[in-house]
C-alpha cells in the first residue's frame, strides 16, 4: 500500500505538469492573436474618405 502512494503522487504530479504545459500554450497562442489583432486595429486598412 506504501508503494502505491508514491506512484499516485507522481501521477498527480505529472498531471499538473501537463495541465501547466497546455495553459502555458493557451496563454502563448492567446497572447499571438491578441498582439495580431492590435496590430491590425493599428495600421489603417482603407484611407478615410473625407467629404
Amino acid at each position: 500500500m506504501s508503494k502505491e502512494m508514491p506512484k499516485q503522487s507522481s501521477q498527480k504530479q505529472e498531471e499538473k505538469q501537463k495541465k501547466q504545459d497546455r495553459l502555458a500554450e493557451a496563454l502563448r497562442a492567446n497572447l499571438r492573436r491578441r498582439k495580431t489583432q492590435s496590430r491590425a486595429r493599428k495600421t489603417p486598412s482603407e484611407p478615410d474618405a473625407k467629404e
